[in-house]
């Protein structure tokens, strides 16, 4: 089952995180178009990954592929990983996928971009 992280501790991994040392993965899983929108554009350091390609890109795509297309490693099946959405039900899915698939630290955003920018 996945968990739920709180804006204050996500804004915190954010603040502290490097492309060195990154201690998680940030999904956005909305679509390109939202994930770029000035209304409620993607958190800093999320990789846009949509809820319809969660489950190929992450069982079907080699750790190189993953690189190629992302430009970061592929997380292992014990990294934690952080998915949200514009209100939380797409990342809700999207996590439920990623137990699916064996993942073992999934922590859904349940205020999702709404929250984030204000717009709840």
């Amino acid at each position: 089952m996945f968990k739920f992280i709180e804006k204050s501790t996500l804004a915190q991994l954010i603040t502290e995180q490097t492309d060195e040392a990154r201690s998680y993965l940030l999904i956005d899983c909305r679509e390109p178009h939202e994930f770029s929108s000035t209304e409620l554009p993607h958190l800093p350091t999320a990789l846009n990954i949509p809820l319809k390609c969660i489950t190929s890109n992450f069982s079907e795509l080699t750790s190189t592929q993953f690189l190629s297309q992302y430009g970061l490693e592929k997380p292992c099946h014990h990294d934690p990983i952080i998915i949200y959405c514009r209100s939380g039900a797409r990342a809700q899915k999207a996590a439920q996928e990623m137990i699916d698939l064996g993942y073992e630290n999934v922590y859904v955003y349940k205020g999702s971009a709404n929250e984030w920018w204000g717009k709840v």
